[in-house]
Parts: structure tokens; sequence; C-alpha cells
């Protein structure tokens, strides 16, 4: 993803200076678990001011990391070892992340309690999400049959509703 200067590309481990093409590795703080329980990194996205970077990782876990010092500052465990998580995309806040998973779940995950619930389920794997800016929209889709695809936008009040319901997952 690129860094706020807009000259550098951060992959989740290194940095490229992309106007020197030069590659350089951060020695950063890493949380002990993930390396263990968090495998390849298959999706990732910075929050709107470049500050943040989140990862979703093919074990189901969403690792919060420092874009200008690389160190992991929080990591969450959110689906089962058999569901990657395809996508991620930041709300204009920076409090919160949607995430879409190969077993068909778009998780809205809010960073500051650890907590997440289930906005939608569907019948097939999802591989893309994005967050509006203006916090209004969500849109993700994926695969519903071999030959059918699904395109879908929860609009801010859905998500409230969804929200008060009280779908959070313990």
């Amino acid at each position: 993803v690129w860094l706020s200067d807009n000259t550098h590309i951060f992959d989740g481990r290194s940095t490229l200076d992309f106007l020197k093409q030069n590659r350089f590795g951060n020695p950063s703080q890493q949380i002990s678990w993930v390396g263990s329980r968090c495998s390849v990194r298959l999706s990732m996205a910075t929050n709107l001011t470049h500050a943040r970077i989140a990862i979703g990782t093919a074990n189901g876990c969403i690792i919060i990391v420092d874009a200008n010092t690389g160190n992991q500052v929080a990591a969450y465990k959110i689906s089962n070892e058999d569901d990657p998580i395809w996508d991620i995309g930041w709300s204009s806040e920076g409090e919160s992340i949607a995430a879409v998973t190969d077993q068909g779940r778009l998780l809205i995950f809010n960073i500051e309690s650890g907590d997440y619930f289930i906005a939608s389920q569907n019948n097939g794997p999802l591989y893309t999400v994005d967050w509006a800016e203006s916090r209004t929209l969500i849109t993700y889709g994926g695969r519903v049959t071999e030959n059918s695809i699904n395109l879908t936008t929860l609009s801010d009040v859905e998500i409230a509703n969804l929200i008060e319901a009280g779908l959070a997952l313990q």
C-alpha cells in the first residue's frame, strides 16, 4: 500500500522507495502470537490518513500496523482457520474495518473494542469490499454460484440497524 508521502510502498514486512527503487526492511516490533497463528497475508488497506495499515490473512486474522514504523500495534483473530480474509476496507473515521471472507461473510470490526459482527452471510465466497469515504456506504461482492456474481451495497442506515440489532459475536 502507498504511504502518505506518495513515494513509498509498504508490503507488510518491508518498504519500497518507489523513486529510488530500493527496498529496506523495518526493524519492527511484532506481536508474539501473530507469527504462529496468522499465516499468509492476503489483503492490505490503509486508513484515510495512511497512518495505519490493516492486513487480512489466510488464517482469519486482522493485523494493524503503524505505517511509519512497521510495528504491529494490534492483532485480532476474527474468523476460522479455513476462512481466509480476502479483502478489507477502513471506515472513514478509522475506527472500524469491513472484511470479507471465503465462507461468504461480511464482517464489521471495531478496532477500539475488538468486537465484530456478521453484517451479511452469503452463499459463496466474497472477494472485495470497500467502505465509502463518506462512511455512508459499504459495497462488497463475490461469487454466488459458478456462473453468477453478487455485488451489494449497504447504506449507513442498514449498517446502523445491523449494529443496533446486537449481532456482536463474543
